[in-house]
């Protein structure tokens, strides 16, 4: 493959974007996960910290005497609208990583992308976020449910489809069998299988 962009969703504290870094330094190519902020702050004119409290994020809807209010679009959508533009640009520039925003629907159709779910039991995800924050594992277990609770309801609402549901991917990973280096062989592997 002369292009190749390799999207991962991941449930929180599965290592998700931790496999996507070390992936891209394995095959020589970009990362992109916060760097779409930054992005997007740059192309939209939001500030970077407005960006990241809001994006992921379902829209909110008002209703007002009745009556359901839509006169401009929620700022969630405006940000996935943007976000999706530099997704696209970065999958037509160049072989990349791409973690999350919907990144496996927004590129449906486009050749040479590969989407990946990074998964993992609760109680391994718990000890990799309670470890990795500094949390109990009561806070940790909450930060996760919250977290995976906002992106399932994000990527549900803007795809029409079930976050982390099988057919929406090419491979599903589980990090505690494998590892984080074993996942990233894995899709690796993944790959050269495909190039023949």
């Amino acid at each position: 493959m002369e292009h190749l962009v390799i999207t991962i969703g991941r449930e929180n504290g599965s290592g998700g974007r931790h496999v996507g870094e070390e992936l891209a330094k394995a095959l020589g190519i970009k990362f992109y996960d916060k760097e779409i902020l930054a992005e997007t702050a740059r192309q939209s004119g939001f500030a970077h910290e407005f960006i990241a409290e809001n994006e992921e994020k379902k829209p909110q809807f008002f209703w007002g005497t009745g009556a359901f209010y839509m006169y401009e679009q929620p700022i969630s959508v405006k940000l996935y609208i943007e976000q999706s533009k530099i997704i696209k640009q970065l999958a037509e520039k160049e072989s990349c990583v791409i973690v999350g925003r919907c990144s496996d629907y927004v590129l449906h159709g486009y050749k040479n992308v590969i989407n990946v779910f990074v998964h993992a039991p609760l109680s391994a995800r718990i000890a990799r976020v309670a470890e990795r924050e500094g949390l109990s594992e009561k806070d940790a277990k909450t930060r996760i449910n919250k977290t995976d609770k906002a992106r399932s309801a994000y990527y549900n609402y803007f795809t029409n489809q079930i976050w982390g549901e099988a057919k929406n991917y090419h491979l599903c990973v589980d990090t505690e069998n494998l590892g984080i280096e074993g996942t990233v062989e894995m899709i690796k592997k993944y790959i050269e299988l495909l190039k023949g």
